[in-house]
């Protein structure tokens, strides 16, 4: 049987045969495509027809985005559902940063970039269901975003803000003993991707990467890490270095004996290289006022 929108591109000789199907019916599905009358189909066939959904979901509006950009697409509703009609999640994620709101809307800034698969399911008054599914590309500007290292438990320092005496005191620091964060002699560190912030410039540790975004932390046997110790330039240490700290191909900082400034390398195939401030504080750099 040729469907009439190949007629044109398909030209049959017409063939006439002594038993033509009868002029009503259908094709049968389930028995080698043969002829079935109306006359002969069945209640299960008319519920099975019945049971064909009422409505559909139009996801055309859902296209590309971009990091940190903001982004708004709407889910609409085909055919003819009871209302009202209801949007949610069945499986899968949306781009973190953004949500979707029971009448269709996806909107919010993505926070984290690539390919984002997400089922989602219409539900109207009579309960009845549909599904959909989406594919959504989160892209990124490369220029705005730089590599960096974060302490894995999320502190830069306990003695960050709030009367800080030196700028050393907001740098992801291994603490030996003393006050502060007791016998603390290593940390571990995640390379992290960070996005440019509002001003423009890449900022380091101090305060948190001041107002630069956390995009994502990576596996730190991704990358390669390395720790440079440098001399002391503070009234608070002259001339010391902690020669003897060093980290590990697992990014955790370790202390030795002796303190003072220092900086995390971290080198990416992908993702080029950064830095990070860091500082070995001595057990007692503050005895006995503290």
């Amino acid at each position: 049987m040729i469907r009439p929108g190949l007629a044109a591109a398909f030209a049959l000789p017409l063939v006439t045969t002594a038993c033509q199907p009868p002029s009503e019916g259908r094709i049968d599905d389930d028995d080698d495509d043969s002829w079935v009358s109306d006359d002969d189909v069945s209640d299960d066939d008319a519920a099975d027809d019945d049971a064909a959904s009422s409505f559909g979901i139009d996801s055309t509006g859902v296209g590309p985005g971009f990091l940190l950009e903001p982004y708004s697409a709407l889910l609409l509703v085909t055919g003819s559902p009871e209302e009202p009609v209801g949007f949610g999640v069945t499986s899968g994620s949306l781009p973190p940063g953004l949500d979707l709101a029971d009448d269709g809307l996806i909107d919010g800034a993505p926070t984290d970039f690539g390919t984002f698969k997400v089922q989602v399911t219409a539900t109207d008054g009579a309960e009845e269901q549909v599904t959909a599914d989406l594919v959504i590309e989160v892209g990124y500007d490369g220029e705005r975003l730089f590599l960096g290292a974060v302490p894995e438990d999320g502190e830069y320092n306990n003695m960050c803000g709030g009367g800080a005496m030196l700028d050393q005191m907001c740098h992801p620091w291994v603490r030996l003993v003393g006050a502060g964060v007791e016998d603390q002699v290593e940390r571990a560190l995640l390379p992290a991707l960070w996005h440019v912030g509002p001003d423009g410039q890449p900022d380091d540790l101090l305060d948190g990467f001041g107002d630069d975004i956390l995009v994502r932390t990576l596996d730190p046997l991704s990358v390669l890490w390395s720790f440079e110790a440098l001399v002391g330039e503070t009234d608070h240490n002259i001339d010391v270095s902690p020669v003897d700290a060093g980290i590990t191909a697992e990014g955790v900082l370790q202390a030795g004996e002796e303190t003072g400034p220092g900086v995390v390398r971290v080198e990416s195939d992908e993702w080029g290289s950064g830095e990070a401030p860091a500082h070995v504080i001595p057990p007692d750099w503050c005895e006995p006022d503290c």
